[in-house]
């Protein structure tokens, strides 16, 4: 995983996975020294950051605000999970949790054995390792959480408000107007409800649960785009409005944020320093960019 960080996430295309002429003698050899000292920097660097390097990697932006919140309303209670690895005939795929570095960078397939924790307070984790940062996901890559509802009458969960960071060098044209391009336009969001037999082990009816979601057909609830960007404040985007509890059985609320590879995500730099939207692109335009303050309603 370190190669794919130093060798695609920074200068890497993403096409198909998430993820120089000579000249004379002299410059060839300052051009291997060259070459040579970025190699021991880079692979100093990806030993210490791991995955944090998407979006923290710059010194221009801080990815401060890259986790999220969910709220609630009158007497709803949870408790929220993380899908922390899957584990199929007694091997191990990694799930939101990079095993090798240790930051949520997301994971690629959906898989059945799937382990969910608990998440905690933020007080309970050193700076990074809160669950709830999605500072770390990789293009081409999903983290996926449930909530557990234990009391109360929600009816729906939203996106109920979210801010973003974005750079005046990284734009294009819309009907010639310049237009910042947004991490939004590359993130998608899923959201889905069902309630499962109550064995009493709350770990056993994630996993039941989850072998439900993981196979349903949803439809990105997160739909900006270049064509269609989000207002200034964005208006709610809700997620899942089916929720209909069953105190007979467990109730869960499963939800996933992915950071698309889509071709139609995909922008080129040009020489005159706008980006367009290219099936010859990557996303490396979006490398710099945030989304901040997420906060999900449950009510």
């Amino acid at each position: 995983m370190i190669s794919i960080v130093s060798n695609s996430l920074f200068f890497g295309h993403f096409k198909g996975d998430p993820m120089n002429g000579k000249k004379n003698q002299k410059s060839h050899r300052n051009k291997i020294i060259l070459i040579s000292l970025f190699n021991v920097i880079m692979a100093s660097a990806c030993l210490v950051t791991g995955t944090l390097a998407w979006f923290s990697a710059n010194t221009a932006v801080e990815a401060t605000g890259m986790s999220f919140k969910v709220k609630t309303i009158d007497s709803i209670d949870y408790d929220l999970y993380y899908l922390k690895n899957f584990v199929v005939d007694e091997t191990s795929y990694d799930g939101n949790l990079n095993s090798t570095t240790e930051y949520f960078s997301g994971y690629e397939t959906n898989r059945a054995g799937s382990v969910f924790e608990l998440v905690g307070e933020e007080a309970d984790y050193e700076e990074g390792k809160d669950p709830r940062n999605i500072s770390g996901l990789w293009p081409n890559h999903r983290l996926t959480f449930a909530l557990d509802i234990k009391s109360g009458n929600p009816k729906s969960f939203a996106l109920s408000s979210w801010g973003e960071t974005t750079l005046d060098t990284v734009k294009t044209k819309v009907n010639e107007v310049d237009v910042n391009i947004s991490l939004s336009w590359a993130i998608d969001m899923y959201a889905f409800f069902t309630s499962v037999t109550n064995t009493e082990n709350v770990l056993s009816d994630l996993t039941n649960g989850f072998d439900t979601y993981r196979v349903q057909t949803l439809e990105d609830k997160f739909g900006y785009d270049q064509e269609s960007p989000a207002l200034n404040p964005p208006d709610p985007s809700v997620l899942c409005d089916s929720i209909t509890l069953d105190n007979t059985k467990r109730n869960l609320l499963f939800f996933t944020i992915a950071f698309s590879n889509d071709e139609s995500t995909w922008y080129l730099k040009k020489d005159n320093g706008y980006y367009e939207k290219s099936t010859s692109g990557n996303s490396n335009c979006y490398e710099r960019l945030s989304l901040t303050d997420l906060e999900f309603t449950l009510s």
